[in-house]
């Protein structure tokens, strides 16, 4: 519990730096991104220490940039269902499941399909990680 909360304040920290960028990077301020390993990781570390709004606005952001990431749409259905944003999670995770099924996806995104399912279960039983 004490490394979770010697954590936390650094993580709130990064999260902060990584919302700058965003702001600047939104008004043309020149400033480039952290990239999006690094921002995945944060959102990962942010689940662990019970952020789970911070994570889920994060990985809104990561959604966007690339919708195509397996991993990303994992990541923010947990953090959605975490956050208590069933629908949200839901959604995520059969849109997540259903490209992953079509002949776009890559074959190597098949490794997230029992993580997609077993959220989307999570979800549609309506219960919370």
């Amino acid at each position: 519990q004490e490394a979770y909360d010697d954590a936390e304040p650094l993580l709130l920290r990064a999260l902060e730096v990584v919302r700058r960028a965003e702001e600047a990077e939104e008004g043309g301020g020149g400033v480039e991104m952290p990239s999006l390993e690094l921002r995945l990781a944060l959102a990962k570390m942010l689940l662990e220490v019970d952020r789970h709004g911070d994570a889920l606005e994060l990985l809104q952001g990561a959604r966007v940039e690339d919708d195509d990431s397996a991993e990303v749409r994992y990541l923010l259905a947990t953090a959605a269902l975490c956050a208590g944003e069933v629908d949200l999670a839901r959604e995520e995770a059969s849109g997540a499941l259903e490209w992953l099924q079509s002949e776009w996806a890559p074959a190597e995104q098949a490794e997230w399909l029992p993580q997609l399912r077993e959220v989307l279960a999570e979800a549609e039983g309506g219960e919370a990680a």
